[in-house]
């Protein structure tokens, strides 16, 4: 994959995903309920694709990617750390 500009991957139908956010944000408390193991697994995939973006060959769009994956996983693993809380 060669690009000059840096955008991340959707996965969702843009639409859907601001219906869901829009009523993640309506409710008072929203609580997720997600098993331990599902968000590891996307953490795993993270560093999946960021060990990926290793083998890329256009340098401008692998920092940019690996920029992308590197704040995934972080992300991941702030919402880990906030296990029972």
């Amino acid at each position: 994959m060669n690009s000059n500009n840096c955008t991340a991957p959707i996965s969702v139908n843009a639409h859907d995903h601001r219906n869901r956010w829009a009523n993640f944000l309506n409710e008072k408390n929203p609580k997720l309920d997600v098993e331990k193991k599902a968000i590891e697994s996307l953490k795993s995939y993270a560093k999946q694709r960021f060990n990926d973006m290793k083998k890329e060959r256009d340098v401008q769009h692998q920092i940019c990617m690996m920029h992308y994956w590197d704040g995934y996983i972080n992300a991941i693993t702030e919402i880990l750390s906030m296990e029972d809380q």
